[in-house]
């Protein structure tokens, strides 16, 4: 009886890593496809704590990458600098807001001529 419980609780350990290993297949894939297919990945540059610096996403023309989409930079505790669009790895005009340490968004006459941000 007792070999019969231990058969049965290996079975369900097998089908836990069975489970994890189809869903890490799964995301791999799928980063595959963003790389191969698409050409597009996911960007986030990190602070030395590991808060988030800049986060966005770039794209494979032939052998060089481009920012395109959306892109945010962070000050150190996590707010918000500034936030706009990439295209083609040129920053969209008018697209962009930007934000001082304290979080008041800034004009954008001030923010164009000012290095806002980190």
């Amino acid at each position: 009886m007792q070999d019969l419980a231990t058969s049965e609780g290996a079975r369900r350990g097998k089908s836990k890593y069975a489970a994890a290993a189809v869903i890490a297949l799964v995301l791999a894939l799928f980063g595959g496809y963003l790389w191969w297919i698409s050409g597009v990945l996911p960007v986030v540059e990190r602070f030395p704590n590991g808060k988030p610096q800049t986060t966005g996403y770039v794209k494979r023309y032939g052998t060089k990458y481009e920012k395109i989409g959306r892109w945010t930079t962070f000050y150190a505790d996590e707010r918000k600098a500034s936030e706009g669009l990439y295209e083609r790895g040129q920053k969209v005009p008018e697209s962009w807001h930007y934000w001082d340490s304290s979080g008041k968004e800034l004009d954008s006459d001030v923010a164009t001529g000012s290095t806002a941000g980190p």
